[in-house]
């Protein structure tokens, strides 16, 4: 995996496994699953596996009988870094809470520089 503060690799977006991700072409939101480039895949790089909440992807985790994560069919897809916006989240406390519980609070930025 790539060095996200490494200056030539800026365009990288800072996501890990388990992140939330909102996809730009499939119109709806996801979660990382994998990293990593796709034996079969043709063009090398570095893609990202996105189980998507929808329906509208075209794997189901897995690629040419290879396994790379798990989810119904049509709800996986295998993004580029410019295919999905990063969804950052942050710990905002409730009030009436105690200090232990706190809400996620959930905002979209983009990945392009």
């Amino acid at each position: 995996i790539a060095k996200t503060n490494a200056k030539n690799n800026q365009h990288v977006p800072r996501v890990t496994v388990g992140d939330s991700v909102q996809c730009t072409k499939e119109k709806c939101k996801g979660v990382v699953k994998f990293i990593g480039t796709p034996y079969s895949f043709k063009s090398s790089g570095v893609y990202y596996g996105i189980e998507l909440e929808k329906p509208k992807g075209k794997y189901d985790g897995t690629v040419k009988n290879r396994y790379y994560f798990k989810c119904k069919s049509k709800y996986g897809a295998f993004l580029l870094p410019e295919e999905f916006a990063e969804n950052h989240k942050k710990l905002v406390k409730v009030k009436g809470t105690s200090s232990k519980v706190a809400k996620i609070q959930t905002t979209t930025s983009s990945t392009t520089t």
